[in-house]
């Protein structure tokens, strides 16, 4: 089950890095789709939700489900999953805060992108 909340971990991540590349890529080329309102306000409140959670040093919930699941005794992310994992498939070993400055670069770059590629009904 551990592994499952990990997959379902990865795929919000996933969900959040590649709907930015595909709405940039889709308004390069023409895509309609990366102007569904749906899909554009559920990207933009998933990373809204990530820098929130860092912010006021929340644990993330799906981190939190999995740390019960695996029964550890104390947080297997000591700096949160996002730090753990990059640290663990590429090796980089940055401070927590590092991170926080990146959530929030990366949120105003899905504003700007959400003023710039205004989902359809949106100001217009």
């Amino acid at each position: 089950m551990a592994d499952i909340i990990l997959v379902i971990h990865f795929s919000y991540a996933l969900f959040i890095i590649a709907g930015f590349v595909f709405i940039w890529t889709g308004f390069l080329v023409g895509l309609e789709s990366i102007r569904n309102p749906l899909f554009r306000y559920l990207h933009l409140s998933a990373m809204g939700i990530v820098v929130v959670e860092s912010v006021f040093g929340i644990v993330c919930p799906l981190t939190w489900l999995e740390n019960i699941i695996r029964g550890t005794s104390g947080p297997l992310y000591e700096e949160g999953f996002i730090p753990y994992w990059i640290h663990t498939l590429l090796f980089y070993d940055l401070p927590p805060r590092v991170f926080l400055i990146i959530y929030i670069a990366f949120f105003i770059l899905m504003i700007v992108s959400f003023i710039v590629i205004p989902p359809r009904g949106v100001g217009k």
